[in-house]
């Protein structure tokens, strides 16, 4: 049985703080430098694939603690619309 890949930014990871510390400490413009980078790497890695005849990658199903981050993210953001229709009903 295949061991179970731990995301960095889970919890369970063993360098989670240091790296959650070093994402925090980036500023927006290198945080977006660092998604246009990664954006382009996969795609250069995904055409040396097609042009090797490689069939296409099929992509992993999204990691557990995304999935929590996007559940957590969606209920506050129906909490705050909430409260934001709650305080417009009231004016």
């Amino acid at each position: 049985m295949k061991p179970e890949k731990i995301d960095p930014s889970d919890p369970r990871h063993p360098e989670y703080e240091t790296y959650m510390n070093w994402l925090r400490g980036l500023s927006m413009k290198e945080r977006g430098q660092m998604i246009a980078r990664l954006c382009r790497e996969a795609a250069e890695e995904e055409w040396a694939r097609i042009k090797a005849g490689l069939p296409p990658t099929e992509p992993e199903p999204w990691p557990e603690s995304t999935w929590e981050l996007l559940r957590r993210l969606s209920a506050q953001g129906r909490e705050a619309a909430s409260e934001n229709d709650t305080a417009c009903a009231n004016e």
